[in-house]
């Protein structure tokens, strides 16, 4: 997340018109190595570069995909996506995205994710991801 967000205060901030809406998703790698307050506490900062960047723009944040790679990572996601969820709750500009329709009851769908490391999305989980729900 460091890195998104030197990007966005190094880069997009001053080459970008202000976005109609920033999407991050950025979380599901770092669970790997760190908590999730800690990733909590990242996005919440990540989120303050956008917001203050660009303070009308609608910032969505996508929630860590479910990872079938290890059952204390999944974990991890399920108790991170709890957190960002009550974080944001009464955000005005900044909403939350949950790719719980990658999983059934927390558990990954394997056509979703890459079949070496069952947490990286495969085409069809991009495409199940990006699809828009009504």
């Amino acid at each position: 997340m460091s890195e998104a967000k030197s990007f966005i205060k190094d880069n997009l901030a001053t080459s970008l018109a202000t976005p109609d809406a920033v999407v991050l998703h950025t979380l599901t790698n770092d669970l790997k190595h760190k908590s999730a307050s800690v990733c909590a506490a990242e996005m919440a900062e990540l989120s303050q570069v956008v917001t203050d960047t660009w303070p009308d723009t609608k910032l969505v944040v996508s929630l860590a995909t479910p990872r079938g790679d290890d059952t204390m990572l999944n974990n991890r996601v399920q108790l991170l996506n709890a957190t960002l969820k009550y974080q944001y709750s009464n955000s005005r500009n900044i909403s939350c995205c949950d790719n719980s329709n990658l999983g059934n009851r927390n558990v990954p769908i394997n056509q979703f994710f890459n079949s070496n490391d069952k947490y990286h999305l495969s085409v069809n989980g991009v495409a199940r991801l990006a699809k828009i729900q009504p």
